[in-house]
């Protein structure tokens, strides 16, 4: 019985030995699956019966993988050698104008950055499209200048050339510049007389505003500002004549400014009375009109024309008041032939013996209407005579005076509007400025052959024609 258990125990453990054993390589083909053979322990204890387990199937060894062929080497395709990059093409930029509104005149400046660029050019056109100016610039210019001569709205091209070609454009209008003037004011006033003026501009861009400064004498008196350029002043002073300054300022919306000036005499009536004129005209008459005329214009002698009662006439001189344009009811204008026409009137010589005019040319033209006109060079004149000059040289009477004596080369006068006063002058008889005389000694006889009952004409004056 104890025998038979070692036996049993021997043969168990030679069966685990083998199992532990590699078992020789089988060339045999390789099963689908391998069912690895459960081990059961028995304890060395258990008096069971052993159970005699059957032979585990031989590990067949795994097969070697087959060799796979290498692949054969394809020849790389040829690379070509790598192109140039093209060329960068042309560029502008920041092409923009210095003004976006400009005036006539002024010059507007574009400024741009060019790369890549063999050439530049630019070309600039009106609204119609036509071309007003044009022309190549450098690579390394920076800018275009250039001043419109008209208002408009302009448009500048600018291309530039170089692996293609790019083009940019840039407009700027152009209004006119400021110009005006101040209309509706007279060349001169008269201390409160009323002044209405208006400031007359065009051009510029609009709104446009105004203002205006008067001065008096260089202190300012007024002020003010408008939106329609219009004013309305009254001409101050009162006992002296004086200079009225007006300044108008005219502001248009981009800030050009325009100045209008205008320096304006205020005058003040200082008139003489009918009475004032007669008594310093005075003679006591002699009835011979040569005589009495040349008397009553020495009465005269220094008068002066008025500063301070004065226009300006339409060519711009000054004519100053004078009694004898009073009397003739026309104070402000050239008063030479007034004042012998008054001095006649004065001297008691009749017009219809002797006509008289405010006029030195139509003075003639009467005059040789009645055969009392002689050209100089034609006859020689007499003391009390009319004599005429043309002093601008067109061939027309523009003076007049009294002969007040001769002599074998000269004539001596009494002129008025001389200068400005009642003055005495002399002439060689053959001088050109001379026209020709006014025969009031003719005039003085015919009327004494006529019956006239005036006196006699005294030895001084000789009525003898020459």
């Amino acid at each position: 019985m104890n025998r038979c258990k070692g036996g049993i125990c021997c043969a168990l453990a030679l069966a685990m030995l083998c199992l532990s054993l590699p078992c020789p390589a089988e060339e045999a083909p390789l099963p689908a699956e391998t069912t690895a053979p459960i081990r059961t322990e028995v304890p060395l204890e258990a008096e069971a019966t052993p159970e005699i387990a059957e032979p585990a199937a031989a590990e067949s060894p795994e097969p070697e993988p087959e060799a796979t062929p290498e692949p054969e080497e394809t020849p790389l395709p040829e690379t070509p050698a790598p192109e140039e990059p093209p060329a960068p093409g042309p560029s502008i930029g920041f092409l923009s104008a210095s003004h976006a509104l400009a005036h006539v005149g002024q010059e507007v400046e574009w400024r741009f950055h060019a790369e890549n660029a063999g050439k530049l050019s630019y070309c600039i056109t009106n609204a119609a499209g036509s071309a007003v100016a044009s022309g190549e610039l450098g690579p390394d210019a920076r800018q275009v200048r250039w001043a419109p001569g008209e208002a408009g709205e302009y448009q500048i091209t600018l291309t530039a050339e170089g692996a293609g070609v790019v083009s940019v454009c840039s407009s700027v209008s152009v209004v006119a510049a400021l110009a005006g003037e101040l209309t509706g004011l007279n060349p001169s006033y008269f201390a409160g007389d009323a002044l209405t003026f208006t400031a007359a501009v065009s051009g510029g861009a609009s709104p446009l505003a105004y203002r205006m400064t008067a001065e008096w004498n260089g202190e300012i008196f007024a002020q003010e500002e408008r939106a329609d350029g219009r004013f309305a002043l009254k001409a101050p002073g009162a006992d002296a004549a004086g200079m009225l300054r007006i300044q108008v300022v005219c502001t248009d919306a981009i800030g050009e400014k325009l100045t209008l000036e205008r320096e304006i005499p205020c005058a003040v009536h200082q008139r003489e009375t009918r009475r004032q004129w007669e008594k310093a005209s005075y003679v006591r008459k002699s009835g011979c009109w040569p005589r009495d005329l040349i008397a009553v214009a020495e009465t005269q002698l220094g008068y002066e024309e008025s500063t301070q009662d004065f226009i300006i006439d339409a060519a711009g001189n000054v004519q100053g008041y004078t009694r004898y344009g009073d009397w003739w009811q026309e104070p402000y204008r050239d008063w030479c032939a007034m004042f012998v026409s008054f001095c006649l009137t004065r001297a008691g010589v009749p017009r219809d013996a002797f006509p008289q005019e405010a006029s030195s040319a139509d003075w003639i033209i009467l005059l040789q209407s009645r055969e009392l006109y002689d050209r100089a060079g034609e006859a020689t004149p007499e003391a009390g005579d009319v004599i005429f000059f043309d002093l601008d040289g067109d061939g027309k009477a523009d003076h007049v005076g009294v002969v007040t004596s001769v002599d074998e080369s000269s004539v001596a006068t009494l002129e008025g509007n001389s200068y400005g006063g009642v003055r005495r002058q002399s002439y060689a008889l053959s001088a050109p400025e001379i026209l020709g005389y006014g025969r009031l000694n003719r005039a003085y006889r015919n009327a004494i052959r006529q019956g006239d009952k005036s006196p006699s004409l005294t030895k001084k004056f000789s009525l003898t024609e020459k």
